[in-house]
């Protein structure tokens, strides 16, 4: 009971804790974008980069930075506990220091990436719009913004998305690496001037041969 009081009142507007969460949110929305500006090789998703309009996205990310520092010192001011304060604070300015909104776009050499660029677009876009649906038209007349699991809510919707990413790029790493030899342009006119039912029986053979010979050193191995 005691518990359960504190955490509510702990949590009330003006505590300091909504100005804290925001500005961790936005604070790492904006380093995150700063992020995805220095390495977009390993961090954007290939398909999207030619989509973005970028004098958009260095503004969105500006504007992160600025609120995430901003309320990070309003949660500072206004909380004892000044854990959330200072880590919005502490990802704004790592933002800032890296460049910012200013900083300048990394090469771009290959095709696989994390996609952490549309994990953090999904989540601005997703609470730009429906945090304001369910303040209009809510499902529970009492039901906060910050309602009881949000926390896990978002942990699943980032494994969901950057986990899976993350795991394609580890799994998919080691075969490039190891196959580097093979991507010589001369080798791969050659693939692809053959017909394709030829082309197809290739592609089983060695899938099927490779599958082979990795379910063998499974089963060697003690």
């Amino acid at each position: 009971m005691t518990s359960g009081l504190g955490r509510g009142t702990g949590h009330r507007f003006g505590s300091g804790w909504i100005s804290g969460i925001l500005a961790v949110t936005c604070g790492a929305l904006g380093y995150g974008g700063v992020l995805c500006l220095l390495f977009p090789d390993w961090l954007t998703t290939p398909s999207a980069r030619a989509l973005y309009p970028m004098d958009l996205v260095r503004f969105l990310i500006y504007m992160m930075l600025v609120i995430g520092f901003g309320l990070g010192a309003l949660s500072v001011v206004l909380r004892r506990r000044k854990v959330l304060g200072f880590t919005g604070i502490a990802l704004a300015t790592a933002g800032t220091l890296l460049g910012g909104s200013s900083a300048e776009i990394g090469p771009v050499r290959g095709t696989t990436a994390v996609g952490l660029d549309w994990f953090l677009l999904n989540l601005f876009v997703l609470a730009l719009l429906f945090v304001p649906v369910e303040r209009v038209i809510p499902r529970l007349p009492e039901q906060p913004i910050f309602r009881p699991g949000w926390t896990t809510d978002l942990m699943h919707f980032a494994m969901s998305h950057l986990m899976v990413q993350v795991t394609v790029v580890l799994t998919m790493l080691p075969a490039a690496l190891f196959f580097r030899w093979a991507t010589q342009p001369w080798l791969q006119d050659a693939v692809a001037a053959q017909p394709l039912p030829l082309q197809f029986a290739e592609i089983v053979l060695v899938a099927d041969v490779t599958q082979y010979w990795v379910h063998r050193a499974f089963h060697r191995v003690p």
